[in-house]
């Protein structure tokens, strides 16, 4: 029972997400296509002034009309421009295809449906969550990592873990977006670090203003929600936790600076050491 609300609440969150990742790729393949638009119309351009300038050399008399020809067909093909500006939208469209694959990768990661215990990068797993959050996020807040590079890899099924630090990021959001004044950016921060010699944390911290006692001794209970309806379930937060304990004995708490910020807290045991 408990793995079907896991597995229907991650159906939904990928549907939702599956609409702010069509908006990403859309976006970098707006302007590879109007640079690669670009760079065609430059190439007719520019083949016909070298065309022009083979007949004036090699298929007849070099005369004045028909250097004035060439020069006003020079100006009017603007040759330093295109100089300037080629290089500049071959390298956009190399990096929106990038981009694209970037996306998509991190999408095929997110959305794998587990179920297989494998060794994790905690980074990586953090990185493809900022990723296919973007479009949560890039409107309303900067978003930080501070990683660790030197933390061991964690055994077990990535899937329940990329959901619950998922739910978490998607709440700081919204959180965030709650709270900021109108027409300035929030702050996420996402850490991970080695705490003490048996475990690692991920540490997700926004400036959302901080959570009330009230809803703090309730934001685990199952459909508990402070959202307006039709925004939320209740069911990230208690999942998430769950999830975080049954896989891998971890846990997960919340750290709250009243009127500024919170900081939800993932603390995974490291295998094979004591604790």
């Amino acid at each position: 029972m408990q793995n079907e609300r896991l597995g229907h609440h991650r159906f939904v969150a990928l549907g939702q997400l599956a609409a702010g990742v069509a908006h990403e790729i859309n976006t970098p393949v707006q302007f590879i296509g109007d640079n690669s638009h670009f760079v065609r119309q430059a190439y007719d351009d520019l083949f016909e002034l070298l065309d022009a300038y083979h007949e004036v050399l090699f298929e007849g008399s070099v005369d004045a009309a028909r250097v004035d020809a060439l020069r006003k067909l020079r100006e009017s093909v603007e040759v330093e421009y295109l100089r300037e500006e080629i290089p500049s939208a071959l390298q956009q469209t190399l990096d929106g295809v990038g981009l694209v694959a970037e996306i998509v990768k991190a999408m095929k990661t997110f959305s794998h449906p587990g179920g297989t215990v494998v060794p994790m990068d905690i980074n990586e797993l953090v990185r493809t969550t900022r990723l296919v959050s973007r479009s949560e996020w890039k409107l309303i807040a900067r978003f930080d990592l501070d990683l660790e590079e030197s933390l061991p890899l964690l055994q077990g099924d990535p899937a329940p873990l990329r959901q619950a630090l998922f739910n978490i990021v998607v709440n700081a959001c919204h959180a965030v977006d709650a709270a900021r004044p109108e027409g300035q950016f929030g702050h996420i921060v996402v850490a991970t670090r080695r705490h003490e010699e048996s475990s690692m944390q991920i540490c997700v911290t926004d400036t959302g203003g901080g959570i009330p006692a009230e809803v703090q001794a309730r934001m685990f209970e199952p459909f508990f929600t402070t959202k307006p309806a039709g925004k939320g379930t209740g069911q990230g937060l208690p999942i998430a936790r769950e999830a975080i304990e049954r896989e891998f004995g971890g846990t997960l708490r919340c750290e709250v600076e009243p009127g500024a910020s919170t900081t939800f807290v993932i603390t995974l045991p490291v295998p094979g050491v004591e604790r």
